[in-house]
């Protein structure tokens, strides 16, 4: 007996997401922030999830986040991408600025 497949293929989802931290003049404050926030996305989701600067030059007040995510469809990958953004809205010291996603199905 063959396993049934989903109609729908595999997905990844890459994405940015920008914070800003207002009033912010502690650039090391921002980097363990970003740090601290993807270790804990990495736990709580099974994502690939980095900080890294948005600019050439550093700005205390912005610091961005960058991930990546797979998942069986694509329903079940946006409802992970809508977690993660909730997750980073409630956690994070900072209110998100922009968030970017781009996705692609695996074949």
């Amino acid at each position: 007996m063959t396993k049934r497949r989903s109609p729908d293929r595999p997905v990844v989802i890459l994405g940015k997401i920008v914070f800003e931290f207002f009033n912010n003049e502690d650039e090391d404050f921002k980097t363990r922030t970003l740090r601290s926030l993807a270790k804990e996305a990495r736990k709580e989701f099974n994502i690939s999830c980095l900080p890294v600067e948005e600019f050439l030059v550093e700005n205390p007040e912005r610091g961005a986040l960058v991930l990546a995510l797979c998942a069986a469809n694509h329903e079940q990958a946006k409802n992970v991408q809508d977690k993660v953004l909730a997750y980073f809205d409630a956690k994070a010291p900072a209110r998100i600025l922009l968030d970017e996603f781009d996705e692609a199905e695996i074949t």
